[in-house]
């Protein structure tokens, strides 16, 4: 009866754990998310600037791509690797481009094709991104 006991605390203890870690984040999360409410954008997450200036900050391997045409390159997608993402485009300061496609995972399963498409602007920590 004893050891019955026991694991129903540590089950009541773990749950209570889990769901004030739920808690935490969603309440972090939406204090973060722009008010896009209505509008046909996509939020960056995480919303606040302050993230992508420390991965900016990191020290950059740089390359000279003067006289160079770029018009591809392999990233990343998740931010645990946000240095080499900042280092990536970093390296691209100076040319101009009027389009830039990015490709990435459907981790959350949206839609129901096996591609899928936005029109939408992304609104940034840095402005409106069409």
């Amino acid at each position: 009866m004893a050891k019955s006991n026991l694991k129903i605390i540590i089950l009541i203890i773990l749950s209570l754990c889990f769901f004030t870690g739920l808690i935490f984040a969603i309440h972090y999360f939406s204090r973060q998310t722009p008010k896009t409410e209505g509008l046909n954008v996509h939020s960056a997450n995480p919303a606040g600037w302050e993230f992508y200036e420390t991965a900016f900050k990191f020290k950059k391997i740089e390359f000279d791509l003067s006289g160079k045409e770029v018009v591809a390159g392999i990233i990343p997608h998740h931010l645990l690797a946000a240095d080499l993402i900042a280092e990536f485009f970093y390296n691209l300061r100076g040319k101009n481009y009027d389009t830039v496609i990015l490709l990435g995972p459907n981790h959350f399963d949206s839609g129901n094709y096996s591609m899928i498409t936005s029109g939408y602007d992304w609104q940034t920590p840095y402005g409106h991104l069409e």
